[in-house]
């Protein structure tokens, strides 16, 4: 798995919805269903572009009931996996479920309306300088789970007031290698795989926004800005006391959710198989796979094979 925050899912993942459904049964072999290392959720461009508007994003988010999109989108194959409550960032010490229900329509036009928002003959939101706000939501083509989300979430947002259309493109080069570094995209929807400890928190501070100040180098494909998150990522990344970096940490989500950046979804759902006479492996969900290999002795057998999941399409398939 990679170990930073960054758009690692760069394949179709057609199958991945069914693996609670479909996992094979054979007598020999053991099988271990759970949460994985990818967090899925959107993501918005504030540096520019519509969203870069706090007011109009935050109406945006409210107007998104994430209650019934995950039993739309997620529910059939999830299992036992919750709704994510903080992200992009791993469940466990370091996660405050700083990120609540945040639905509330009325809400939502009432703070545009109270900032010069108006509504046109279509209902459409218009800004107070007169335009309507087009909103181009990328996802990778052939994703037919986010593709799914698209065709559900558009009709509803529409009649939300928001002009919303699909704007995708394939994953490679076009969405993970072009569009995101180059922060051409309003709305995307993509899995950040990360590791249980937050330090990669640190691809989100100001100057990691790619910028030709930085030779395109960072990875804060948001254009997320604040300074009050970045002081506390720095802080927490350069400190060895546990406590001191929940603290920052905590406070960073609590500007993630304040800010309404990004809205977290789902904690992917991981298949792992073994033979049950396999000695020493360990499934640690805080560990990667193949960390207790040096112990692995299969009974009979001088080799013991290794299959992975692989799209050959993606350049990160060993990672994934």
């Amino acid at each position: 798995k990679s170990t930073d925050a960054t758009t690692a899912d760069t394949t179709a993942d057609t199958t991945a919805d069914t693996t609670a459904d479909t996992t094979p049964s054979a007598p020999e072999i053991a099988y271990k269903v759970e949460a994985g290392a990818g967090f899925e959720g959107f993501y918005f461009q504030s540096y520019s572009g519509p969203f870069s508007d706090p007011i109009y994003r935050e109406a945006f988010s409210k107007s998104i009931d994430r209650d019934a999109l995950f039993a739309q989108i997620y529910a059939p194959f999830a299992g036992d996996v919750p709704m994510l409550t903080c992200g992009p960032i791993a469940p466990g010490d370091y996660c405050n479920d700083s990120f609540t229900d945040t639905y509330d329509p009325d809400g939502a036009a009432t703070l545009l309306t109270d900032n010069g928002w108006t509504q046109d003959g279509d209902g459409m939101w218009v800004s107070p300088d007169g335009s309507v706000p087009d909103v181009r939501w990328m996802v990778n083509t052939g994703n037919t789970r986010r593709e799914s989300t698209q065709a559900y979430l558009i009709p509803l947002l529409t009649e939300a007031g928001f002009s919303v259309r699909a704007d995708n493109c394939e994953a490679l080069p076009c969405v993970f290698e072009t569009r995101l570094p180059a922060l051409d995209y309003d709305l995307a929807m993509y899995i950040n795989t990360v590791a249980p400890d937050p330090s990669y928190l640190r691809t989100y501070a100001c100057d990691q926004i790619p910028l030709p100040t930085n030779n395109w180098s960072g990875q804060n494909y948001m254009g997320w800005c604040n300074e009050k998150a970045s002081s506390a990522i720095k802080l927490a990344n350069n400190s060895l006391s546990k406590d001191e970096r929940l603290k920052q940490y905590d406070l960073v989500q609590q500007e993630f959710a304040k800010d309404m950046i990004s809205i977290p979804v789902f904690q992917r759902v991981e298949a792992t198989g073994a033979n049950k006479n396999l000695k020493g492996l360990k499934l640690d969900p805080n560990e990667y796979f193949s960390a207790s290999a040096d112990q692995w002795e299969l009974p009979g057998k001088d080799t013991v094979v290794i299959g992975l999941g692989q799209e050959p399409a993606s350049m990160f398939s060993l990672q994934e």
